[in-house]
């Protein structure tokens, strides 16, 4: 087609979109438009199926709800285009750019081709493709071939991806919360600090990929292989894990877990001028053996510390808010000045814990004449065993503390307003005075 016989069909399409007299809608479906300068035009609801649009420029064109069915646009740029509820099933984005671009609710599935060789499968391409800073919010991409695909800080939020190639991929700090990658082949791609909360990734394939940094948090691994990838700092709480999940986590995660306690030990003996404090943040440690340890003012926070053991553990100014410790054992632990606000200790074992007051020290390991409480407000402790423990001068506004044991606990000086205390055990227990 010539320049001049595109423009005058732009031109009527503009009238049909308006919806004025003389106007057409647009039918360039199997025609060659490759290397023309489209940028900044309007193809919205326009037919392109099958349409060679190789190397075109379509920046800031609205393209949405266009009917490409196995359309063409390898090497396209596409930057900032509208491609929202855009069908493409079968089309060829092999190496094009769509950075920026929206294609939220996209159809990018594969296609199927009835010819004279009988029906022919077209998988959506996109390989190579560079969708940095895209929107693909809600897109249904199953199957397609993202494999090299640039997605860095993509909005994939809800898309349907299950089955996609996706090996090597790029999607270093993507949103995909909630998305669907069930079965899809991630092996090789860069997802460090992606947002991957509540995702479905059952069965799929992680081998020698980065998630460091990455939130899982509530996402389903079942089936997952992970051997080989490295999830260092990952936040994996709350996340469905089977058998197959664990053998690639298990050795590879309680070695790290080891190796930054080791560091962290170093940090406490030398007063910081060695090893590394530990950063456990929103990581994965239920039902861990951490009897004894020592991990005071350790960063745990959001951390998933269910039915773990930490017996004994020190954990002075450890911080561990919004940390889920529900039926762990903490039976005669340190937690003097530690931040525990809005954790959940539901059936947790803390007899005898010491959770009062720490005096801060100076530089010199002096004492200071101050002394900093222990932080359990909004904390959950229903049905907590507190046992002889020490909550001196402790924050627990707005705890609950139904059906607790706190017999013998001491309670003295602590802030108790608005805490509930219905059905707790005080037989013994020593109480602030409310005077």
């Amino acid at each position: 087609m010539t320049p001049a016989e595109v423009r005058a069909i732009l031109g009527k399409h503009r009238l049909w979109v308006q919806e004025l007299r003389g106007g057409a809608r647009a039918d360039l479906s199997l025609r060659d438009l490759s290397s023309m300068n489209l940028s900044d035009i309007s193809l919205k609801a326009a037919k392109l199926s099958g349409a060679k649009l190789c190397n075109v420029r379509l920046a800031r064109s609205d393209l949405s709800e266009i009917d490409a069915f196995s359309a063409d646009f390898s090497g396209a740029d596409l930057s900032h285009a509208n491609l929202i509820r855009a069908d493409l099933r079968g089309a060829n984005f092999h190496e094009a750019r769509l950075r920026g671009a929206m294609l939220r609710e996209a159809d990018l599935r594969g296609g199927t081709l009835l010819d004279a060789s009988g029906v022919q499968a077209l998988p959506s391409v996109l390989s190579g493709a560079d969708m940095a800073d895209a929107v693909l919010t809600n897109v249904n991409a199953a199957g397609a071939d993202l494999s090299g695909a640039i997605l860095t800080q993509a909005d994939c939020e809800g898309a349907l991806m299950s089955g996609c190639n996706l090996q090597d991929a790029r999607l270093s700090g993507a949103r995909m919360n909630g998305a669907n990658l069930r079965g899809a082949d991630l092996s090789g791609a860069d997802l460090s600090e992606a947002s991957l909360c509540q995702a479905d990734l059952a069965g799929a394939s992680f081998s020698g990929a980065s998630l460091r940094r990455a939130v899982l948090t509530g996402a389903n691994l079942k089936g997952a292989s992970l051997e080989g990838a490295d999830y260092d700092e990952a936040a994996l709480g709350a996340a469905l894990v089977d058998e197959t999940t664990i053998t690639g986590l298990d050795e590879d995660w309680a070695d790290k877990v080891a190796r930054r306690l080791a560091e962290h030990q170093a940090w406490i003996d030398s007063d910081g001028r060695e090893g590394t404090r530990c950063e456990l943040r929103n990581a994965d440690l239920t039902k861990m053996d951490l009897a004894g340890v020592n991990l005071s003012g350790a960063n745990l926070a959001g951390s998933n510390l269910s039915g773990a053991d930490l017996s004994g553990a020190e954990l002075d100014l450890a911080d561990l808010e919004r940390a889920n410790l529900t039926g762990a054992r903490l039976k005669g632990a340190m937690l003097r000045g530690a931040n525990l606000k809005g954790g959940d200790l539901t059936r947790a074992d803390l007899a005898a814990a010491q959770m009062g007051r720490i005096e801060m020290r100076d530089s010199e390991g002096r004492g200071t004449g101050r002394y900093w409480p222990a932080n359990l407000a909004a904390a959950r402790l229903e049905g907590a065993v507190l046992a002889g423990a020490d909550l001196s001068g402790a924050v627990l506004t707005g705890a609950e503390l139904k059906g607790a044991d706190l017999r013998d606990a001491d309670l003295s000086g602590a802030d108790l307003k608005d805490a509930l205390l219905e059905g707790a055990q005080l037989e013994g227990a020593r109480l602030p005075d409310r005077s």
